[in-house]
């Protein structure tokens, strides 16, 4: 087992002994590579002080012997995951469970087993919020990548090309020069802009469109995310007015972050900044990156969505404000950070 890992574990059993709880245990891709390296479907159990075992099927049996220091359990013909599970252990312990894991799951364990089940679904997500030096470099990397495809793809718009087109060549761009998209693209031409989540379409391509591209790449599992938001081929004086108080608000949020700032500061500082025009901003103002493409902590003047409200070393994330007006067309202007050694650093360009 690699050091990576085996750190990992160490600090997922620091968490399990201080919840008052025995284990945990997770039906997640991300958890399992997290702290084994294993990236097919099946279970996670994590017992402190012992190996973790992977209950996996068939599919996943090559892969999964290639791993060192895991308990690998295959899945018999018919008995599915959590069936394998409950045959483990006899005797009754409490396991904290991770974020997402099925409900169906849970019944069946309750049913068919001496264990109790508690809310874990933090734990995962609050280990994995802090990047280690390592874990930093390869974000530093889909940052790149993701920022000299966008500028690739920038200098191939051309007049009558449509969104969907351009999310095709981001998508073919991403599996060329990474291990292929963190999410799918966003394209929006004209008044498309508007709307945050919009999927691109046949719609062509116009001199002086507004153009908003948000999308990012993944590298060695790890997630880009960058959105970009110009003129085609032309000016706009409205657009260069409401981009200018964006970017501006934006400078002011950005440095209000620091280690021990309260996660919310940043967003307060950008809609006091936007004065009436925040009623177009209706969104957070950033998430976390890593392996999944919102992770903690999220930048949000609502405290509530935060366990741990204050930035701290290691955090990688989004600052990503938008002006967002229906019928006219959207700003977003989107660009990755990382506190290392106690330092601010935007990793994209």
């Amino acid at each position: 087992m690699t050091s990576r890992y085996k750190d990992r574990q160490l600090r997922l059993a620091d968490e399990i002994k201080k919840r008052d709880s025995d284990a945990f245990l997770s039906s997640s891709v991300v958890d399992m590579v997290y702290f084994t390296g294993f990236s097919g479907e099946g279970l996670i159990f994590y017992l402190p002080d012992e190996k973790p075992y992977i209950i996996t099927d068939g599919r996943y049996i090559e892969e999964a012997m290639k791993l060192k220091d895991i308990k690998l359990v295959q899945v018999k013909p018919g008995d599915g995951y959590v069936k394998t599970f409950c045959m483990l252990i006899d005797k009754p312990i409490s396991i904290l469970c991770a974020n997402d894991f099925p409900f169906k799951y849970a019944e069946y364990i309750r049913k068919n087993s001496p264990f109790k089940l508690y809310d874990g679904h933090d734990l995962a997500s609050e280990l994995r919020r802090t990047k280690s030096k390592e874990e930093i470099s390869i974000l530093k990397k889909a940052a790149e990548i993701s920022c000299m495809i966008f500028y690739k793809v920038k200098e191939m718009l051309r007049p009558s090309i449509t969104e969907k087109r351009v999310a095709a060549i981001i998508v073919s761009e991403s599996f060329e020069n990474a291990d292929g998209i963190s999410f799918e693209p966003i394209v929006a031409f004209g008044a498309n802009s508007s709307l945050p989540h919009y999927k691109p379409q046949s719609v062509e391509l116009k001199d002086k469109d507004i153009v908003l591209i948000d999308m990012g790449v993944k590298f060695l599992g790890y997630c880009g995310d960058i959105t970009r938001t110009f003129i085609f081929n032309g000016e706009n004086d409205l657009f260069s007015e409401r981009y200018k108080l964006l970017s501006d608000a934006r400078e002011r949020a950005i440095k209000s972050i620091s280690v021990g700032v309260a996660l919310s500061v940043p967003e307060q500082i950008l809609r006091e900044s936007l004065g009436e025009e925040q009623r177009y901003f209706i969104h957070s103002l950033g998430h976390g990156l890593g392996l999944e493409i919102h992770e903690k902590p999220v930048l949000s003047s609502v405290n509530e969505v935060n366990n741990v409200k204050y930035f701290s070393e290691g955090d990688a994330f989004t600052v990503e404000p938008g002006l967002y007006y229906p019928g006219w067309g959207g700003i977003r202007i989107e660009d990755d950070f990382v506190i290392e050694d106690g330092v601010v650093k935007k990793i994209t360009f």
